[in-house]
Order: structure tokens, then C-alpha cells, then sequence
């Protein structure tokens, strides 16, 4: 990619109609990533929009790498939400997504709980860390200019929210498989 195409590329958010078609292109992202870190519809679409809001004021400092400016913007404007709101706690699963028809549904659901009792285990910047990882394939690079960790930090954070979940993972399936036996 030439010098060129690049600056085109961030020269285009800066007029409405490339703002919009940006907007367009990151938000159903956006919206999955806060999602996974507010567990609330309302508060993730809030975040978004704030997001949105804040690039949309500054989109004149665009960087090198747009999708991880904007994640960093998103980033910024959820520890804010942290900040404010740190009392106020949302877990489960989205209620309006259930639809329970089946023995697989069950399953799928159970299985869903699970995962997020084992990330509901951990600390909440590791939990955030696995959602952009694992959840969005952010590389790591973008994972440092997202959150301003070093790429370090980040794969010791990870390691050892990874190491966590197998072992919670372990003693789930081992309960699990206890209940299951009969005297």
C-alpha cells in the first residue's frame, strides 16, 4: 500500500459521507465488543454512540490504523463508563436472545452459561482482554494501541486468564460429571 492510498484512506473519515460509511462498516463490531464487556444491551449501544460521538469530534487525528483508533476511542469511553458506574454490575445472558426449543438449545445455553461463569471468574481488564483477542481476533499490536499496555503485559495477562479458565473448565466438567453418576 503506497503513501497515497493511506492518506486517502484517513482522508476519506473526514468528510460525512466516509465517516458514515466507516461508521457503518466498525459498528455491528463495536457493538459485539461492548456487548461482551457491559453484558447490557442498552449500556453497550450508549457506548457505541459515545464512541462514535468522540471520533466523529476528533476525526481530524485519525491514525495510522483506523479500526484500532476507533477501539481505542470505544476503549476509553467504557473505562469512563467504569469509572462512573462502578457499582452498577451486569451479568447473565441477554434474555432476548433465548430461544429454548430443543435438547441442543438447552445445551448450547448451558454451555453459554458456563463460558460465562469461567470469564465472570476473572478479573475484568483479563475478561476485556479475551473479548478482543478471542472474541474479535484483534491482534496483538492493536490490542496494545487499544488498551496502551505493552504487547508484553498483554500476552502475560492473557496466559494467565487462559490458565485460568482450563483449570475452572477442569473442576466444571469433573462437578459435572459427578452429578451425573447415580448411587
Amino acid at each position: 500500500m503506497t503513501w497515497l492510498t493511506k492518506s486517502r484512506k484517513h482522508e476519506s473519515l473526514k468528510d460525512a459521507d466516509g465517516f458514515t460509511r466507516f461508521a457503518e462498516n466498525i459498528g455491528p463490531q463495536a457493538y459485539r465488543v461492548a456487548f461482551r464487556w457491559t453484558q447490557n444491551k442498552q449500556t453497550s449501544e450508549d457506548l457505541v454512540q459515545e464512541a462514535l460521538l468522540r471520533a466523529w469530534r476528533s476525526r481530524d487525528k485519525t491514525a495510522e490504523n483506523p479500526r484500532a483508533w476507533f477501539f481505542k476511542i470505544l476503549w476509553n469511553a467504557f473505562i469512563d463508563y467504569q469509572s462512573r458506574w462502578h457499582d452498577r454490575k451486569y451479568v447473565g445472558i441477554d434474555s432476548e436472545n433465548l430461544s429454548i426449543a430443543t435438547k441442543e438449545e438447552y445445551t448450547r445455553i448451558e454451555m453459554k452459561m458456563d463460558i460465562e461463569a469461567m470469564l465472570g471468574q476473572l478479573l475484568d481488564i483479563d475478561r476485556n482482554l479475551i473479548v478482543l483477542r478471542y472474541g474479535e481476533d484483534f491482534s496483538l499490536q492493536d490490542m496494545s494501541a487499544v488498551t496502551g499496555m505493552p504487547v508484553g503485559t498483554i500476552k502475560s495477562r492473557l496466559h494467565r486468564a487462559l490458565k485460568s479458565i482450563r483449570h475452572c473448565h477442569t473442576n466444571v466438567g469433573d462437578s459435572k460429571a459427578s452429578r451425573g453418576k447415580t448411587i
